[in-house]
């Protein structure tokens, strides 16, 4: 019986042959590591056939050495690339196509060659890929691959006021595909708690650079400490400021003691550095 023929089985010989197959094995008993090799004790009249069949399944056709290749292409590509971002979570997913038939192409005896035909990189949502075969049987497929990049970026969990000091608590973390926050984000909460916000953000809002700006450390109508530096000699006093200030900004601010109203530098949360 040709084997082609010998592995088209019916599924209820199949099952006939899982369910009954240790007759097999106490008939023939010198079969029994071959059956357990094939993963199932099938009887003894199919075993050759579906050992061989075996065999066929497990050697990849060209096409399967194709798709094979391109997928460990984009996997290590992807995973170089969260490395050198320190990424956690991410995942991906793909849609290749092979863009000439693989018909009549030979199974290449060597690792296939796989290079990126243009423009590359997480950002690209569509991959133009070539896999070439070396050696006397050589060829070369194009492939096109619709790519799609997932990861845990960093959202407000709640409304954010403009002007104010984010916290860790206003933050979490939700998966988005990343080709698509063209305006950038961060992947990590400390990346974000302690700026300031420079607009108002909606809850579940992707945290992007545009939205940020050094966090106010003087508000108005705050009281500060006046830090005055002259000649080497050191003096402080309480003030109060007259409107938000960043550091490193120019603010103006109220002497308590002498009721003048002086320009200061913003050093850090509450202190700020005058001469008085």
């Amino acid at each position: 019986m040709p084997i082609l023929k010998m592995v088209s089985i019916s599924m209820n010989s199949l099952a006939f042959m899982k369910n009954h197959g240790y007759f097999a094995t106490a008939l023939f008993p010198h079969w029994g590591k071959r059956l357990v090799a094939c993963g199932k004790a099938f009887s003894a009249f199919y075993v050759a056939a579906l050992c061989v069949s075996s065999g066929i399944a497990a050697a990849q056709t060209t096409s399967q050495q194709i798709d094979a290749a391109v997928e460990s292409y984009l996997q290590q590509m992807l995973r170089q690339q969260a490395a050198s971002e320190g990424w956690q979570g991410m995942r991906f997913s793909h849609t290749s196509t092979r863009l000439n038939s693989s018909d009549g192409l030979s199974r290449c005896q060597q690792p296939l060659q796989v290079t990126p035909a243009g423009r590359a990189g997480l950002t690209a949502t569509r991959q133009r890929i070539d896999v070439r075969c070396g050696g006397e049987a050589g060829w070369e497929m194009p492939v096109s691959s619709q790519l799609a990049v997932f990861l845990p970026v960093v959202v407000s969990s709640e409304v954010i006021d403009r002007g104010a000091t984010i916290t860790p608590a206003q933050l979490t973390l939700q998966e988005q595909e990343i080709s698509k926050l063209t305006r950038g984000f961060y992947h990590r909460i400390d990346q974000v708690a302690d700026q300031g916000a420079k607009r108002r953000m909606r809850a579940g809002q992707v945290i992007t650079p545009s939205l940020l700006t050094l966090p106010t450390l003087v508000r108005r109508g705050q009281k500060v400490t006046m830090v005055a530096n002259q000649d080497g000699i050191s003096a402080s006093a309480l003030g109060e400021a007259m409107e938000h200030g960043q550091q490193g900004a120019i603010i103006k601010v109220k002497n308590l003691r002498s009721g003048k109203v002086v320009e200061a530098l913003v050093l850090e949360n509450g202190s700020v550095s005058s001469t008085f």
